[in-house]
């Protein structure tokens, strides 16, 4: 198991105290405004999880009849909750109310009363509820704390969890327990107010019932091994996105185990990128298309809905109606332009590097790391300058792109999870050459497939220009022929061989094919302060933890405290209130976790003193610009 609860999430709600929902309280010069975050918090994507009438009428499964929506539980998953004050729908940082026109709905489209209104607002997620990091500083207790905002920082939110709590709330709602049989009648008091009439709690129930099929069937098809959970700030992303698409897709969908959680990267930086997702799997450029597929395949995972059709006589990906929305995704990528990486607060922090030390730091980055981790020439401001990945692969027979080391989970199986086809066998996902889903492929493909098909659908707001060139982009979006096999490519030889065989074969076919979707990949480093716990798969809880060779990093650390460490830079990982949860790299019995590797980007950390670390240290919490000629 990889994530070990302390405290039950209702229990820690009422533990957290002013220091989880205490409010920003310092400006880290990221170059944002309050028009900025209003939007890049609460602008919808077409994401659609749950009415918004019924999240707010919703209880706590822990009973008590407390709302599901307080600030100290939705604390305790450590989403941020809504500022006080704050006008509108009063949601939590990152959800977002959404109103997608019926005709473009299918699964979402629910009545629970008679003469409902067909504006019916539902709640989904946005780029901020993974994307925005909050850290609090108060030295053990010894100052007032102080609470800072990272804007595109990664969350430390528990996903799983709060998934996980949502759906059994939703459970127990239909299905009262003995002890609360009360609770059905006040979730429709509040849900139905005036209208709540005996025929009205009928439809209520049978809309209740289908959006609990469809919670189930996502949980269902990503299949995640009996107490396995990502814990804070991890999500297995891609197996998100794909069990979606494999459920719009087909009636019954395969599964795949979503084992390969990882850190939500930061966001600033990322319009200069030409490649994006911790594996370089989707190239940014050279047009604002790029990113909109991409940003269509993330709605996707996140509680789009979408209907696909199949292909007509020109097998071209069809219009497929859902609720994406165009030109939001548009408006929030377009933030990232103007987003700054977060400066370090010496305000708060103190600043105790020596000139000597800083100078000692700037010296062994450029030796060691630099010329992966490359300095822009205007350092944290620059917003401009190209930014080029730097991609190690993990089989490599050029020395000077060895391995990266690290887990290859991730990587593994975007490129080779596969799922029936179902509505979309036969359509066509690259162009040049051309190919066409068959009955079995790999969901990377059907992806494509997705999003080109999510645009087409949604007429005007893509515009003509874009739509015509859609298909060529989606090439160059997620690669020509995206994968480098044909599906299951590592299943020939003995027949029948166990799951378990098969898995080895799997793993080792990532291990020994060179491809460069087979990897991972390095970029700048300005702000990666802010961004702990560190390495793709949030498995090693501080810098300094990093710095050292890969066998003598913690192979067990507490998280979910907000409460920042200075010195080592990262959380604080000793036992308080708010650290609820255990990191484990390894079981019990000392075997490894799959996906929670702590191995990697050890290029040659033993040979660092603990006065090198400190001082490279130093120098990352200020990365200066890139020196001139």
């Amino acid at each position: 198991m990889s994530f070990k609860p302390v405290l039950l999430a209702g229990a820690v709600a009422l533990t957290l105290g002013a220091v989880a929902l205490a409010q920003p309280s310092w400006d880290l010069d990221q170059g944002w405004g309050a028009a900025e975050r209003q939007d890049w918090y609460h602008l919808s994507q077409g994401s659609r999880l749950i009415p918004l009438s019924w999240l707010k009428a919703l209880e706590q499964p822990t009973g008590g009849g407390r709302l599901f929506l307080e600030d100290a539980y939705i604390s305790s998953f450590r989403y941020l909750p809504a500022p006080a004050g704050e006008a509108g729908d009063h949601l939590p940082v990152g959800f977002a109310a959404d109103t997608t026109a019926p005709a473009n709905l299918t699964k979402t489209n629910l009545q629970w009363k008679a003469g409902q209104s067909s504006g019916e607002k539902w709640v989904g997620m946005n780029c901020a509820a993974c994307h925005t990091a909050e850290i609090t500083y108060s030295a053990g207790g010894t100052k007032p704390v102080t609470t800072m905002r990272i804007e595109g920082g990664p969350t430390l939110a528990d996903f799983q969890g709060f998934i996980d709590q949502l759906n059994l709330a939703l459970a127990l709602t239909l299905n009262p327990p003995a002890n609360d049989q009360g609770r059905f009648d006040r979730f429709a008091l509040r849900v139905l107010g005036s209208d709540n009439s005996p025929a009205n709690r009928a439809q209520l129930k049978t809309a209740l019932t289908a959006l609990i099929a469809r919670q189930q069937a996502a949980v269902k098809a990503n299949a995640v091994p009996a107490g396995y959970h990502y814990g804070f700030g991890r999500l297995d992303a891609f197996g998100n996105i794909y069990t979606k698409v494999a459920i719009a897709a087909a009636a019954v969908p395969t599964s795949n185990q979503a084992t390969a959680p990882v850190s939500y990267p930061f966001l600033w930086n990322v319009p200069q990128h030409d490649k994006v997702q911790w594996n370089g799997i989707a190239p940014n450029k050279p047009t604002q298309l790029p990113p909109l597929l991409r940003n269509t395949g993330e709605v996707i995972g996140v509680f789009a809905d979408i209907e696909f059709k199949p292909p007509g006589i020109i097998p071209l990906p069809a219009a497929y109606r859902s609720s994406v929305n165009v030109p939001n995704l548009y408006q929030l990528e377009s933030k990232l332009v103007s987003l700054r990486p977060p400066k370090w607060p010496d305000e708060v922090f103190g600043d105790t590097a020596t000139p000597e030390q800083f100078k000692r730091g700037a010296d062994l980055y450029r030796d060691h790391c630099a010329s992966c981790h490359a300095l822009l020439p205007g350092g944290r401001a620059d917003l401009q300058t190209p930014i080029k990945a730097e991609m190690f692969t993990f089989a490599s027979a050029n020395p000077a792109r060895p391995p990266p080391g690290t887990d290859l989970m991730m990587a593994c199986n975007a490129v080779t999870r596969t799922a029936d086809t179902g509505a979309l066998r036969g359509t066509l996902y690259a162009a040049l050459p051309p190919k066409n889903l068959k009955k079995q492929a790999n969901v990377s493909d059907m992806l494509i497939v997705a999003a080109v098909g999510a645009l087409l659908g949604q007429g005007e707001d893509v515009g003509d220009v874009i739509k015509a060139d859609l298909l060529r982009a989606s090439n160059r979006t997620f690669g020509t022929a995206f994968t480098p096999v044909p599906p299951g490519a590592w299943l020939a030889t003995t027949p029948q061989p166990t799951p378990a065989e098969l898995e080895r074969r799997r793993l080792e076919f990532c291990r020994t094919t060179l491809d460069d979707k087979l990897a991972y990949k390095a970029r700048p480093l300005y702000g990666v302060w802010a961004t702990a716990p560190f390495l793709h798969n949030g498995s090693v809880p501080t810098l300094y933890d990093l710095l050292l060779p890969a066998d003598a990093r913690p192979k067990h650390f507490l998280q979910g405290t907000r409460e920042y460490d200075p010195v080592m830079v990262g959380f604080v990982t000793q036992p308080r209130p708010d650290n609820t949860s255990r990191f484990d790299v390894v079981d019990n019995l000392g075997a490894p976790i799959v996906g929670n590797s702590n191995a990697g980007h050890d290029y040659g950390n033993a040979q660092f003193t603990p006065e090198d670390r400190w001082a490279i240290i130093a120098y990352l919490k200020k990365l200066p610009p890139r020196p001139g000629p």
